[in-house]
């Protein structure tokens, strides 16, 4: 259960990376270079399932993907990990958030929010992280999930083929989606 877990987490996080990175394109001078990820967590993912906290298994199978040069930052480090050289140094920012968003400092936020605006970073928002500062101050939004039925496909449709985070891949299908999904309801 836990690999499947890791696994939907990576194929939802490269969705919302080829998402992002239309919003926020990672420049083409860099794309000869591995692609800098920074897998960041709030430290309360359940130790028994994520000893070294869920940021470490994120990039431990991150790691494994050639052309990705993964590190990783949780809450607790000075500046929640997130300082300005740390991000200056990620391309995408892996964002996972449970139970405290509303304790990640404003100065951290609104260096996240630079970064993605300005600096072309980007940002994939996992578990909770819809409700996180960062995530809700980019897409000006309340974070609130609207439901889907369950049971019912989602068509995933890559928009930017040619940019290089998507490459290699392709539109496709989840059969049976069984989360809730976009929209976000409610404007901030």
């Amino acid at each position: 259960m836990q690999k499947f877990g890791i696994i939907l987490c990576i194929v939802v996080a490269f969705f919302v990376i080829v998402c992002v990175a239309t919003l926020s394109p990672i420049s083409l001078a860099k794309q000869k270079a591995d692609i800098r990820v920074l897998a960041w967590s709030e430290g309360t993912a359940d130790k028994a399932i994520y000893p070294n906290d869920i940021n470490s298994a994120l990039a431990e199978h991150l790691g494994k993907i050639k052309g990705l040069s993964v590190k990783t930052a949780n809450f607790s480090d000075p500046d929640h990990g997130l300082t300005q050289r740390a991000l200056d140094q990620t391309d995408v920012l892996f964002w996972w958030g449970h139970r405290h968003h509303n304790k990640v400092d404003q100065k951290v936020v609104d260096r996240v929010v630079k970064r993605v605006k300005e600096g072309g970073m980007g940002l994939v928002a996992l578990h909770s992280s819809h409700f996180s500062r960062p995530f809700k101050a980019l897409l000006n939004t309340t974070g609130t999930l609207t439901s889907k039925d369950e049971g019912t496909a989602e068509h995933i449709q890559v928009v930017t083929p040619g940019h290089p985070i998507a490459k290699g891949i392709k539109d496709f299908t989840i059969p049976n989606l069984r989360v809730p999904s976009c929209p976000l309801a409610g404007q901030s």
